[in-house]
């Protein structure tokens, strides 16, 4: 069984991220137990696809996935976010969003630790954790959906000109 247990960004201002990867489903829960979202994936055959969030208020995630790269979307057509990463050794990097409305993504492991950013240098959240027995591309597609749905919420819930 596969454990990734992650911070990403501070105390303050993040989420915790926590899935368990077995028998090619991945149960977790990124965020809070109050402010939050469940992650349900079926990996199999090349394909990762679930919901990250509840049947009303999720998103769908459809990625396809082989031993150097997963692509693929979260969300819909318009209300969602292109995925690429590719792993080169103990890296993983890519992107997620378009060039201008979208961020990096720059991961590295080394044995079971975790750690990298989400985002540019300036405006990004660090991330921090273990990925024991978790395949890294899968573990980054699961760190890059929860930062895009957290920017997604904070966005939202700005109060401000969201246009």
């Amino acid at each position: 069984m596969g454990l990734l247990a992650c911070r990403i960004g501070g105390e303050l201002g993040g989420w915790d991220v926590r899935a368990d990867y077995r028998d090619g489903r991945v149960d977790g829960r990124l965020g809070g137990g109050i402010f939050g979202k469940d992650l349900r994936l079926d990996v199999a055959d090349g394909t990762v696809s679930g919901r990250l969030g509840g049947s009303f208020a999720g998103k769908d995630i459809q990625l396809t996935y082989d031993q150097a790269a997963i692509d693929g979307r979260i969300g819909g057509i318009v209300a969602g976010a292109d995925i690429n990463l590719t792993c080169d050794g103990s890296t993983v990097t890519g992107r997620v969003g378009g060039e201008i409305i979208g961020f990096t993504v720059d991961l590295n492991w080394q044995a079971e630790r975790i750690t990298g950013r989400l985002g540019g240098a300036v405006v990004g959240f660090d991330v921090d954790g273990t990925a024991a027995e978790f395949p890294p591309l899968l573990a980054a597609a699961i760190l890059a959906a929860a930062y895009w749905q957290y920017l997604d919420e904070h966005r939202s819930n700005s109060g401000g000109n969201n246009n």
